[in-house]
């Protein structure tokens, strides 16, 4: 199977799909890289797609309204995709044995991903505390329970480039030792792609530790400037990872806002971290949340070094550093206690610092 993992070339992606609209346009976006898009009119409920492929990626077709999208492993092959947007279960994909592998592994754990998706909304929606926590230890299990499957795929099928994905994703979700383990089943040119030598990376990389000195965080400004963590020493930091897609990280967002308005004249700074692959989407959301504090973006997004670093799997993911350089606060997602859990750690250690002035 090694010849499918190393191909590069002209792809071709025939679409035949029941539902879509004639003379609206159907989109294909490299999920690894948002810079490679494309777009055709629909005629006759289908499409065709052409173009050139360094490697096999996943790529996402999706319809003008966001109404139906569908994610599979694009491939220098020619490639078909038929069925019925109605129902997207049902929907075949001919001519790729990486979108069998990837939909084969994703059905084995999609409902139960989807009932911890709706949990999560809900618990945003929630105002009762001690519900929240309650929905929240709910959804943390069925997480397990997907994190179980997809570990279990991994062994399970061949080494490809889909559970060498799986296993990227999952390396948060296994101890280093296991993770080192599984990452030994891949031959040498799977490990020096880069998911393989992001897992290799994150490997070496120190782990980062409550109450230890927090890694530095580079990236770029809106206007090109190289800003780093590390320019804030002294303050008191919140590093928030986010990206323009991800839902709860514009609703977090808010609560950013009004922590920098009310704390940044004395000695908060956030520090936010975009992990877009696409610079324009990024720079079009920072204005339109009017995101005015520190914000800078690497284009590697969850593969660049400080994600790997900090070991950012999710979004939002939020680390606390105290005005001596260590970390004090680590957590992911967003709940109705978050701001609350925020405005408190950051009260105290700004007070804290009063006292020692």
């Amino acid at each position: 199977m090694l010849h499918a993992e190393a191909q590069r070339g002209q792809y071709t992606v025939y679409v035949s799909l029941k539902g879509l609209k004639d003379g609206e346009l159907l989109y294909l976006t490299n999920l690894d890289s948002a810079s490679q898009k494309d777009s055709v009119i629909i005629h006759k409920g289908a499409a065709v797609f052409r173009g050139y492929l360094s490697a096999p990626a996943i790529f996402r077709i999706r319809s003008s309204d966001n109404a139906f999208y569908f994610n599979f492993w694009n491939e220098a092959r020619v490639i078909k995709i038929s069925g019925d947007i109605r129902n997207k279960r049902d929907v075949q994909v001919e001519g790729s044995p990486l979108t069998k592998t990837f939909l084969e592994v994703e059905q084995k754990y999609m409902d139960i991903e989807n009932v911890r998706l709706d949990i999560t909304y809900a618990i945003l929606e929630e105002d009762d505390p001690k519900r929240s926590r309650k929905l929240q230890r709910f959804a943390d299990s069925l997480k397990r329970i997907c994190d179980r499957i997809r570990i279990e795929s991994i062994v399970q099928y061949p080494p490809t480039l889909v559970t060498l994905q799986e296993l990227y994703y999952m390396k948060k979700s296994m101890s280093r030792d296991s993770l080192r383990s599984l990452l030994k089943r891949f031959p040498k040119e799977m490990k020096a792609t880069k998911y393989g030598e992001a897992i290799s990376a994150y490997l070496a990389e120190s782990q980062i530790k409550i109450g230890a000195v927090a890694p530095d965080a580079v990236g770029k400004s809106v206007e090109g400037r190289h800003v780093k963590l590390s320019d804030f020493a002294g303050k008191v930091v919140i590093l928030d990872f986010w990206a323009s897609w991800c839902g709860p990280c514009i609703e977090y967002n808010v609560v950013l806002a009004k922590l920098y308005g009310k704390y940044k004249n004395k000695g908060l700074v956030v520090l936010s971290y975009s992990l877009d692959t696409d610079h324009q989407s990024w720079k079009e959301a920072s204005t339109k949340q009017e995101i005015v504090w520190p914000n800078i973006l690497d284009t590697k997004a969850f593969l660049s070094k400080a994600a790997l670093t900090y070991r950012v799997t999710s979004l939002p993911s939020t680390f606390i550093i105290d005005q001596g350089g260590k970390l004090v606060y680590e957590g992911s997602g967003f709940g109705t206690s978050t701001e609350a859990t925020l405005h408190n750690m950051i009260h105290q250690l700004l007070k804290n610092s009063d006292k020692k002035q």
